[in-house]
């Protein structure tokens, strides 16, 4: 408020060195306006003009402290590749859209794909057949690449809080570390490594993201 007071003393002052010969003319008993009216006016569209400029920046600000909005389109049905370097061989957003599609297959609904900058973790969103808000992280890695522990604890950090998500899986073209592991068993996430998505894709059977194989 100290701010929007200077500004708009500094706002008046202004204005009345711009406008002090003139106020003559204001106060003449013909005239609309009193003195004090027309300072009132001034005063009114000075502040409306700096509250203004204090509303856009915090807007820009708030913008840019959210950082990349992700983009969210529904999945659509598509056959899905049935050797493992197939799914490698797709792009990024491709193994999501398979991974979707898939889901759509085994009975899951609302199946949208989240990936892109600022997804959070999220990949793919999906109601499981049990009613269940199923949350996926991809991951389309080369066979000799391993998911680590950092992602599994990524995944874990924003599934429930930023996606409400009841389940989340981790599904990916290669394996896990140890650490990944034990991490995820410890948090309930679930992992579909390479022999895993095959068995889902090819099969249909588990390990499905939203039920683990028994």
């Amino acid at each position: 408020m100290v701010i929007v007071f200077g500004a708009l003393l500094a706002a008046l002052d202004y204005l009345y060195r711009q406008a002090g010969p003139r106020l003559y003319t204001l106060t003449r008993p013909t005239n609309l306006l009193p003195a004090s009216a027309a300072l009132a006016v001034l005063a009114a569209a000075a502040l409306t003009v700096t509250l203004t400029r204090r509303v856009r920046r915090r807007r820009r600000t708030l913008r840019r402290r959210r950082g990349p909005v992700p983009s969210v389109r529904p999945a659509r049905a598509q056959p899905v590749p049935s050797e493992i370097a197939a799914f490698q061989a797709l792009t990024p957003t491709q193994f999501e859209e398979a991974l979707a599609a898939l889901c759509l297959r085994d009975g899951c609904t609302e199946v949208s794909v989240v990936g892109g900058a600022g997804d959070l973790g999220a990949d793919v969103i999906a109601t499981t057949p049990a009613g269940q808000r199923l949350v996926i992280q991809a991951k389309r890695y080369a066979t000799s690449k391993k998911v680590t522990s950092q992602t599994v604890q990524i995944v874990n950090g924003t599934y429930r809080d930023q996606h409400r998500g009841n389940v989340a899986a981790i599904v990916t073209t290669s394996t896990y570390t140890a650490a990944a592991r034990s991490y995820a068993e410890k948090v309930d996430i679930h992992l579909v490594d390479a022999s895993g998505l095959m068995a889902w894709a090819v099969h249909g059977r588990p390990p499905l993201p939203w039920n683990r194989a028994t």
